[in-house]
């Protein structure tokens, strides 16, 4: 049986076939979730060497990091204060791992150590994770290096002094492969940014989750979605509403 439906009938339609496919098939980007960032940035007043050989009469130490808690976040970026003194080369990453186990977290490669800049120049080097990580509980952020020698190697910068309470400044031995803890003494220069968990979506299957907003599973935010399907499903069936109505009233 064919159908001879008028225009403003097939327009309908398809406005109502329309709403049904973005329910099913599209995902609108969901409204971003603020986050917040951690940074100690209250100048450098001593610094330590990351080299596989001792140098500055220190270490050798290839990891620098801070002892810290971090509560129930989804990580998103981190960073480190760090330099390079000579010609090293070699690659620098920074990580997030579990203080009780020594664990890796997090691990994202920064760059190649030639490409640090002098210690007279300040800044934390900072890195983007390629998804949020979930970090709930006592950590250790820190700079590793496992390259340079005695002339050419890297710097981790830290302040003398207390401004974190129960946190600590930490390095790790190249050589006995230990962490020593400063104690409360001295505090590293670190940086995280973050998403706290109850404003994200779950991590799908174990993995970490994304910052998709008030969404679902699928990234899809009902925020937008909703009011758009109404309006094209209540148009919709208005224009049909309309043209029945209309049919009735024409003579045969």
């Amino acid at each position: 049986m064919v159908h001879n439906y008028s225009r403003r009938t097939r327009i309908a339609i398809a406005a109502i076939a329309l709403a049904t496919l973005l329910l099913v098939t599209v995902p609108v980007v969901a409204i971003g979730a603020e986050g917040d960032e951690i940074e100690v940035t209250c100048g450098t007043s001593g610094l330590d060497p990351l080299s596989r050989e001792k140098a500055m009469g220190s270490g050798p130490f290839c990891r620098l990091g801070q002892r810290l808690t971090i509560p129930h976040r989804l990580v998103t970026e981190i960073g480190y204060r760090v330099w390079k003194v000579g010609n090293p080369t070699g690659d620098v990453t920074l990580s997030i791992r579990d203080f009780a186990t020594g664990g890796v977290i997090v691990s994202v490669l920064w760059g190649d150590a030639s490409e640090l800049p002098d210690p007279d120049e300040g800044g934390i080097r900072k890195t983007r994770l390629a998804e949020p990580a979930r970090i709930d509980g006592e950590v250790i952020l820190c700079v590793e290096y496992y390259g340079g020698n005695m002339t050419d190697y890297c710097v981790g910068g830290y302040r003398t002094g207390n401004y974190r309470d129960g946190e600590t400044y930490m390095n790790y031995s190249h050589h006995t492969g230990n962490w020593h803890d400063i104690g409360e003494a001295e505090e590293g220069g670190y940086y995280y940014a973050y998403v706290d968990e109850g404003v994200v979506d779950p991590p799908q299957n174990g993995t970490n989750g994304g910052d998709t907003g008030e969404g679902d599973a699928n990234g899809t935010n009902w925020m937008i979605m909703g009011p758009v399907v109404g309006v094209l499903v209540a148009g919709g069936g208005f224009m049909i509403y309309r043209t029945r109505k209309r049919r009735k009233k024409t003579p045969r």
